[in-house]
């Protein structure tokens, strides 16, 4: 359980920032992320966080640090996160609302993209690629 904390923790991280937050390389950088410096990274540097300077809430930052400890005693509980106010203080219409939008507006091939409303999923279908998410209004 504390292995898929971390997970979550540096998925979280990555997606903030939009590069990988281990080795601060972006994906497309060309350089292979070996396992060699993978793990002289992860086991022998700090832990990657939210950059000080870096526009992001007080709620991510403490979601990401309670992720990321080293120790795996020392990494919040699946049950702490759930009740961090980085999980429980979302107003979830409004995550919706802009995770599609964040779907719709940075597709790269917008003329392959069509969104259609069914029975309050959206589905947004990029070439032959479907994502499903739920729509804003609640059941």
């Amino acid at each position: 359980m504390a292995a898929d904390v971390w997970g979550l923790g540096i998925t979280v991280l990555e997606l903030f920032l939009g590069r990988c937050a281990i080795l601060g390389l972006p994906y497309d950088s060309g350089m292979l992320h070996s396992v060699q410096k993978l793990e002289e990274a992860i086991c022998h540097r700090e832990p990657p966080s939210v950059p000080e300077d870096a526009e992001a809430s007080a709620e991510l930052r403490g979601f990401v640090v309670a992720c990321l400890q080293k120790k795996p005693g020392q990494r919040a509980t699946v049950a702490q996160l759930l009740s961090h106010p980085f999980i429980t203080g979302r107003d979830v219409t409004a995550s919706r609302l802009a995770l599609r939008d964040l779907i719709v507006d940075n597709v790269r091939f917008q003329q392959t993209c069509s969104t259609f409303d069914v029975n309050g999923i959206v589905l947004v279908q990029v070439k032959s690629v479907e994502f499903y998410m739920c729509a804003a209004q609640e059941p």
